[in-house]
């Protein structure tokens, strides 16, 4: 005789052996399907920041680029400066000569002004002298001396 009740309690065994397996693999599935979307989000979020970090590199760099051409230009302009200031002093050092010489030019002409006054003075005196005295006064004087 065959021993129902054990084949029944075997086959319920069977089938509860199964059922927790297929929930077990069911549960793993599940968390191999999570692992594997939270890998999926980290290489995301990796590739993310490795993206924004080789863009703020490259923008470093460009900083830095900007930065020489900048410490290239101050540089140029320093030389620019060193050399406008060196013709700052030749133009300083022309600009005292011509006053210096301007003010030579203003007392010379000052001085042909008072030299033109006495002259013209001496012709009004030597004019009064004729009157005085005559026309060829001066001549007798001299031949006398």
């Amino acid at each position: 005789v065959v021993d129902l009740q054990g084949l029944s309690d075997g086959l319920e065994h069977e089938q509860a052996t199964h059922e927790a397996q297929k929930l077990e693999k069911q549960s793993w599935i599940r968390e191999r399907s999570e692992l594997t979307a939270a890998m999926e989000r980290a290489v995301r979020h990796a590739e993310e920041q490795s993206h924004k970090a080789l863009e703020a590199g490259m923008a470093l760099q460009r900083s830095i680029e900007e930065l020489e051409a900048l410490r290239l230009e101050k540089e140029f302009c320093m030389q620019q400066i060193e050399r406008m200031e060196a013709q700052f002093g030749l133009f300083q050092d022309k600009l005292h000569a011509y006053e210096k010489e301007h003010k030579a030019l203003r007392q010379d002409s000052a001085d042909r002004v008072v030299d033109e006054q006495e002259k013209q003075q001496c012709a009004i005196d030597l004019q009064k002298l004729e009157q005085v005295h005559g026309p060829s006064w001066h001549w007798d004087t001299i031949q006398r001396l």
